[in-house]
């Protein structure tokens, strides 16, 4: 009797929530939010679990505080959603930031045009992510963040970046640069522990299992040659990389 009435209570609680669902309702990703009512109901499920005698105003302020979390991933997501990250970009060895930024803009340009095909392509706010040491030798180069302006160009980007793979031209590392999302901090710590359980399913036996948008998908696994949008890029790692020039 005692878990009926804590089942109903979790119930019209989750009815509650269900209806603040419409304050995200001009988001644009569907898988996103498809999955917020189930996230909120295991949150509220988890929620009662540990609670003792601590009040339902507890859990209520719990559930809200989490949907807010929730809100403010999404907005951060529609802030990153023009951007696009490549590794493996050489850098620039000038002490002068200026210098750095042309030439970090020039580079790009060649990526994009020459090893991707995407001509006429219209890019800003080109940074380069993390601390850049002068001293250092041998440095490995930082990432480098743009924003794309047409999101066909974005999206031509993305179709074409197996050709970086099979680059034949000059200069020769275009092969090792790949492109990815400007994922946010939530989405990076998601895909590090899709990772760590991904690693752990496969040293117990499993086969045919391989990572899609943050998530383990039973299948053939990506086909060869495809995108090298991964998931699993540097930035997955859980930590944010600090802007610098």
């Amino acid at each position: 009797m005692i878990l009926k009435a804590q089942q109903d209570q979790i119930n019209d609680r989750v009815d509650r929530l269900d209806k603040k669902m419409d304050d995200i309702a001009k988001c644009k990703d569907d898988e996103f939010r498809s999955n917020i009512k189930a996230f909120v109901r295991s949150e509220v499920e988890e929620v009662d679990k540990v609670r003792v005698d601590r009040g339902d105003e507890t859990m209520e302020r719990v559930i809200e505080m989490r949907f807010e979390d929730m809100r403010e991933e999404d907005a951060e997501r529609e802030r990153r959603k023009d951007n696009i990250l490549l590794f493996n970009v050489k850098e620039s060895e000038s002490a002068v930031p200026e210098v750095r930024k042309d030439y970090d803009t020039r580079i790009v340009r060649e990526v994009l045009e020459s090893g991707l095909e995407v001509r006429d392509i219209e890019f800003t706010n080109v940074v380069r992510l993390g601390v850049f040491n002068e001293e250092a030798t041998n440095r490995k180069p930082r990432p480098v963040r743009i924003k794309v302006i047409s999101k066909d160009h974005r999206s031509t980007i993305f179709r074409n970046a197996k050709k970086l793979r099979n680059f034949e031209g000059s200069p020769t590392y275009f092969k090792d640069v790949f492109i990815a999302n400007d994922k946010t901090p939530q989405e990076r710590e998601r895909d590090k522990l899709a990772r760590v359980e991904l690693k752990r399913r496969q040293d117990n036996g499993e086969s045919n299992l391989y990572l899609r948008r943050g998530r383990i998908v039973e299948g053939r696994g990506r086909p060869k040659g495809s995108s090298q949008n991964v998931n699993d890029h540097p930035l997955g790692r859980g930590r944010e990389l600090v802007t610098r020039r």
